[in-house]
């Protein structure tokens, strides 16, 4: 089966336009690699986010489809939300309300739960939105993201990767002057079919409230090619 990267912002990020400093004689290739748009993976993975006191505060369903088919999150708790519906293709956002049996443009910025947004959990292509340059330091690598499209979630991120496992440690993300919105740390990574995955991260807002974002399982992909449209959100299951 392919398998492609995550959409999901505290799994994988993308590769675009690549400027390097300091250190050429540094492998880049499985950062690379990780950051790229083009690597085929399909999953399906249930999703919990909690607030820093350990109440549940939701859970989801992943549908994670090849190449540019999309991304879905279905709602299984709380309650009042199960059954709703996000699809998520190249830049675009929906939901699906099955109370209205209707599905309406969502920011990627909307909070789902805590102070996780629907970029946090699915994010747009940032291969296409972002211009990517590396740092490279005696321990780490940083991946500077400068946005070149309007659609991008944020106007800058910084992604921190271990240089030793070239696995992303941090991230933060910042408006057009200056002001940080929004870090994440990585605390557990797994695989998946050989490819890591991001399984356990806090999410911390501007004003240091945070939620911890937990992949609970990874299987094989569970959904249908019929859901992955704005129509075809109401046979989600």
């Amino acid at each position: 089966m392919l398998i492609k990267k995550s959409y999901i912002f505290f799994l994988l990020f993308s590769f675009s336009t690549i400027s390097l400093a300091q250190d050429n004689n540094y492998d880049l290739s499985d950062i690379e690699e990780y950051l790229t748009d083009n690597v085929d993976i399909s999953l399906t993975a249930d999703i919990r986010v909690i607030s820093n006191d350990g109440e549940n505060l939701a859970e989801f369903v992943l549908h994670q489809a090849q190449l540019d088919i999309g991304n879905i999150l279905l709602y299984k708790s709380p309650a009042r939300e199960r059954g709703r519906v996000i699809l998520n293709k190249d830049s675009s956002y929906w939901i699906f309300f099955p109370n209205l049996q209707r599905s309406l443009v969502l920011s990627p910025l909307t909070v789902l739960a805590g102070n996780v947004s629907s970029s946090d959990l699915i994010r747009p292509p940032l291969g296409s939105l972002y211009d990517i340059s590396y740092d490279m330091q005696e321990d780490i690598v940083v991946a500077s993201l400068l946005s070149k499209d309007n659609k991008a979630p944020y106007y800058q991120m910084s992604i921190t990767f271990d240089k030793s496992t070239s696995l992303p440690i941090s991230s933060e993300a910042f408006s057009r002057g200056g002001v940080m919105l929004k870090s994440a740390k990585y605390n557990n990574v797994d695989k998946f079919q050989g490819f890591p995955i991001i399984v356990d991260s806090e999410v911390c807002d501007s004003n240091e409230e945070c939620s911890v974002i937990k992949i609970e399982s990874i299987r094989e992909f569970e959904a249908r090619s019929n859901w992955f449209s704005p129509n075809g959100l109401s046979r989600v299951r």
